[in-house]
């Protein structure tokens, strides 16, 4: 499990040793520019290249993480081979003939595609979805933490957050209730 990443020099909105603690599910939020997709990109680059990566990763056990970018993934988008993992290579191709909502449903409810207790790092999954897809991904993420997997993922939909317990909001930098995280950005 993936307990806390430390930021090695500034870079964008982070200074230097500032660190952030994840828990089993960590829903990234904040406003646009509070580094939500910096986390996600810094993760993700760090999974495959530890020397050069911008942070320091303080992880419990060894980790199979899982990384999707549905906003870089989406069917308008997504080049077929442009990774040579079969099967991130059939998702990709898969996706090329689902909407949105329906690549993100496919991906995530598929058991064979995560072993259990696997990292799974989500940029925006919420994005552009309908009230029920909303709910569906809500379920699929309660059925992958029953399977001890770990899930980070940046978030902007208040269904989804007020689903969970807590939030990381980076625009705070600090853990708070789902309950006081939207009270506090309805009143901006």
């Amino acid at each position: 499990m993936l307990t806390k990443i430390e930021f090695k020099y500034d870079y964008r909105c982070f200074k230097k040793c500032e660190s952030i603690k994840f828990n089993q599910l960590t829903l990234l939020v904040g406003d646009q520019g509070c580094g939500k997709s910096t986390v996600f990109q810094c993760l993700n680059k760090h999974a495959y290249d530890t020397k050069n990566s911008h942070i320091i990763v303080e992880c419990k056990d060894q980790m199979n993480m899982r990384s999707f970018d549905f906003e870089q993934d989406s069917p308008r988008v997504t080049e077929p081979g442009l990774h040579d993992s079969s099967d991130v290579f059939t998702t990709k191709i898969m996706q090329r003939f689902l909407s949105h909502g329906q690549s993100i449903n496919t991906i995530l409810s598929g058991m064979n595609e995560f072993d259990k207790g696997s990292l799974i790092l989500l940029d925006e999954p919420d994005m552009a979805l309908s009230i029920r897809s909303i709910y569906k991904l809500i379920d699929i993420f309660k059925s992958r933490l029953a399977d001890g997997c770990q899930i980070i993922s940046t978030c902007h939909n208040p269904l989804l957050i007020s689903a969970f317990h807590e939030v990381m909001s980076l625009e705070h930098r600090k853990w708070m209730t789902s309950k006081e995280f939207i009270e506090l950005e309805s009143r901006c």
